[in-house]
């Protein structure tokens, strides 16, 4: 069972409850209409209460459904090796030239409009640097590592919710070092604000980068 569904059973079964037998002990309406029985006074505004709050509270889950969103990435070499529980180990050793390329399976899900502001980071140390093509889509690269953006494959003029799988091919190419050097990396999102990530889900395998074996 999701997380989330668990939140809104205890939410819905607890909670709600408790802060309807709250509002009503603070101030009941049905108490000062004449025309309902004494006896029946608190539980109308008790199943009022209770019928009002509800209806609150869907209304906001429903409005943070329609922003939920996951990212997935998964790193690998082989298909055969496109799994999450799998750490890719990409050796730069000399006998290939200190260059290497490795894959990653992306599934993009959810809020369009968040998607197309999404960008994930994969830092790499001093001793590796990419080589993404300037005509690339999704990836671009600088000194500090590799990053996606989202933007230019999905629609611009929607907000509807979607789902897109495509497939990065990442190019290392390792930086001379006398030291043997292994490092794991697992990529991040990039958030301006702390409540940039509110709604996302964000998963990802790590990968092993070695320069020699």
């Amino acid at each position: 069972m999701r997380k989330a569904m668990i939140i809104k059973i205890v939410v819905g079964a607890l909670l709600l409850p408790l802060a309807s037998l709250f509002f009503v002990s603070k101030f009941n309406l049905f108490s000062y209409l004449e025309f309902i029985p004494v006896e029946y006074q608190y539980e109308a505004g008790l199943a009022c209460y209770i019928a009002v709050i509800d209806a609150v509270y869907e209304y906001i889950a429903y409005q943070i459904s329609k922003r939920q969103t996951k990212v997935t990435f998964v790193f690998y070499k082989a298909k055969n090796e496109m799994m999450m529980s799998n750490v890719p180990t990409v050796m730069l050793s000399e006998q290939n030239g200190g260059v290497a390329i490795f894959n990653c399976k992306i599934l993009l899900e959810g809020n369009l409009k968040r998607l197309r502001k999404t960008k994930i980071q994969l830092p790499l140390p001093t001793w590796v640097t990419s080589q993404i093509p300037q005509n690339d889509e999704m990836m671009c690269c600088d000194e500090t590592g590799v990053y996606w953006e989202f933007s230019k494959i999905l629609p611009s003029n929607s907000e509807y919710k979607q789902r897109i799988e495509c497939t990065s091919k990442i190019p290392l190419i390792k930086n001379q070092s006398e030291n043997v050097l292994s490092i794991t990396l697992r990529p991040q999102m990039e958030k301006k604000h702390c409540w940039d990530s509110l709604g996302i889900e964000f998963e990802s395998n790590e990968i092993i980068i070695q320069n020699r074996e």
